[in-house]
């Protein structure tokens, strides 16, 4: 019998109103699988290593981006391909939205990642420690992520981070930026600059189509001014760096990381997610 890894975070997102696990659990077993079951700790990292000694056909993972970004992580650099199948229950889950998961059926998201391939995607390399799959920021994007309390995250989901954005977004302080893109030097003054890898609103073009496969990064540099209107510069390239001296943290994928500096490389074709959105 084929089986899988399912990785469950319990304390990912809102709170849930049904039996997510038993959905789980049951949804595998009508697909014709077995499984192992891991659920996460309360601890920084997880001891991911101690469950690959024996080979799975996919790997579940049950959770938030923050939780999909630490196995993804895992993954790349330990160069496993088992296809990854998302079953998104976090506050933001924008890599879910990106790539079309259901973020409201579990079972058809379960369902989806057991009877279809997987599919490339891109990652982010970051300052060769770190892998991301969706978006790096420096600047408010992190001083949301920072200043939205987890008490507000469980109750009101993504509306939490909506309304700490509303709250400061307009008083809060451009900063110094020195970025390069492919060895070409910028210098500019921004509220945030953003490195795309996957983006979830499909309306917004972020210097031109964001594609999770496509071998290109796309930023982002806003600076908009109270009463004025909102100031956009966007580029795309493959290998960036961001470093202010004032500004000493940044997002990635929903994780504060500090330092003032953030340089970024994409990895093409670096993991394999079971998805069926076309690009």
């Amino acid at each position: 019998m084929k089986k899988v890894l399912v990785i469950y975070n319990p304390i990912s997102g809102a709170k849930a109103r049904r039996d997510v696990e038993g959905i789980l659990k049951d949804e595998i077993e009508k697909n014709g699988y077995s499984y192992t079951w891991f659920g996460t700790l309360p601890r920084p990292k997880q001891p991911l290593e101690k469950l690959f000694k024996e080979s799975f056909h996919r790997i579940i993972v049950v959770g938030g981006d923050g939780t999909v970004a630490e196995v993804a992580d895992f993954l790349i650099q330990q160069k496993i391909k088992t296809p990854m199948v998302i079953v998104p229950r976090g506050t933001a889950n924008l890599l879910a939205i990106t790539l079309g998961i259901s973020l409201i059926s579990v079972r058809r998201a379960v369902s989806m990642g057991l009877q279809q391939n997987g599919r490339p995607i891109d990652a982010m390399h970051v300052n060769k420690k770190h892998y991301a799959l969706t978006a790096i920021g420096k600047g408010y994007d992190a001083f949301v992520m920072k200043n939205t309390t987890r008490a507000a995250k469980k109750r009101w989901g993504l509306l939490a981070y909506i309304y700490t954005f509303a709250k400061h977004y307009f008083f809060h302080r451009s900063h110094a930026y020195d970025l390069t893109i492919d060895g070409k030097k910028h210098h500019t003054i921004a509220k945030s600059i953003v490195v795309f890898n996957a983006l979830p609103i499909p309306i917004v073009k972020i210097g031109g189509k964001v594609n999770p496969n496509d071998g290109l990064l796309n930023i982002a540099i806003f600076n908009p001014r109270l009463f004025r209107a909102t100031t956009l510069a966007t580029f795309t390239g493959k290998n960036i760096t961001i470093h202010s001296d004032e500004d000493c943290e940044f997002d990635l994928d929903g994780e504060l990381i500090h330092g003032h500096t953030v340089s970024i490389e994409v990895i093409k074709s670096a993991l394999n997610i079971v998805y069926t959105k076309k690009f």
